[in-house]
């Protein structure tokens, strides 16, 4: 079990998919949890990641040049947890 975390938002997405994110730091530290995506997440060095639906992440890019997000597939499904 983790440590327990102050929340102070919690956000639902929901829409179609094979959506693009431009280049873009968080606005603010979230955790992440997608309940019916699958996402391509670049970072700003070109590394990339793919979250798939389930998943839960913590997102600490708030800072610098950022990321880029893309929903593969047709569905988005996303809740995000503000956390400070």
């Amino acid at each position: 079990m983790s440590k327990q975390l102050p929340a102070t938002a919690i956000i639902f997405v929901e829409g179609a998919g094979t959506n693009l994110v431009p280049l873009h730091p968080a606005p603010w530290r979230p955790i992440v949890i997608t309940f019916n995506a699958e996402l391509e997440v670049i970072a700003s060095d070109g590394e990339r990641r793919v979250i798939g639906a389930g998943e839960v992440v913590l997102v600490e890019d708030t800072t610098g040049k950022g990321h880029i997000t893309k929903v593969l597939g047709d569905k988005l499904g996303l809740i995000f947890v503000r956390i400070d």
